[in-house]
């Protein structure tokens, strides 16, 4: 016969290997939800990067500048702000910009990522029904064939061979500061 501490310690180590063999199917299963989750957001990513190499020329933006806000919840910010245009026969949902700051030699002495549809900062006089987009942070879409003006702020506030000429709207009184001239290429697209 077995002996009763004989006994208690095969019911514990077997509750003890259960319990190691449970935490190790829960932690992969765990581990494989994550990766598939990482490899979904890879692959949407590479889809919105091929998606701006061909539908990216149908997109264009016009009256690109850089201001500083004289009113409103980013007064005293330096933004860019301009027109984006969808020319193409889809409808957009998100579009991302990369813009240059480029010098008198047309080098690039800074560059900025832009989201031009995501809902700027609400305004003063929302309306109650525009609230949720304000709120929400999603990007308003862009329809086939429409335009819609943006307002970002710059996420470089310090950078004095930028905001500089901003500030003063005289350009390049040295070779490393901004022209006043921009260069931009769409990056992403979301359908």
């Amino acid at each position: 016969m077995i002996k009763f501490k004989s006994l208690i310690v095969i019911i514990l180590s077997s509750i003890l290997i259960s319990l190691v063999i449970l935490l190790t199917i829960l932690g992969l299963s765990l581990f494989i939800g994550w990766k598939e989750g990482e490899s979904a957001r890879r692959h949407m990513d590479i889809v919105s990067q091929q998606n701006a190499q061909s539908y990216g020329q149908l997109i264009s933006i016009h009256n690109l500048q850089a201001v500083q806000e004289n009113k409103g919840p980013h007064e005293g910010k330096y933004l860019l702000q301009g027109t984006i245009k969808n020319s193409g026969y889809r409808t957009v949902s998100s579009v991302s910009l990369l813009v240059d700051f480029l010098n008198s030699g047309g080098d690039t002495v800074y560059n900025e990522n832009l989201l031009p549809l995501k809902a700027p900062a609400m305004p003063r006089t929302a309306t109650i029904a525009a609230l949720s987009l304000f709120t929400s942070g999603k990007e308003s879409p862009l329809l086939p064939g429409k335009n819609t003006r943006f307002k970002c702020v710059l996420n470089e506030q310090r950078n004095k061979d930028v905001v500089s000429p901003i500030k003063s709207k005289r350009f390049a009184t040295n070779p490393n500061e901004w022209s006043g001239k921009f260069d931009y290429r769409v990056t992403k697209v979301k359908f």
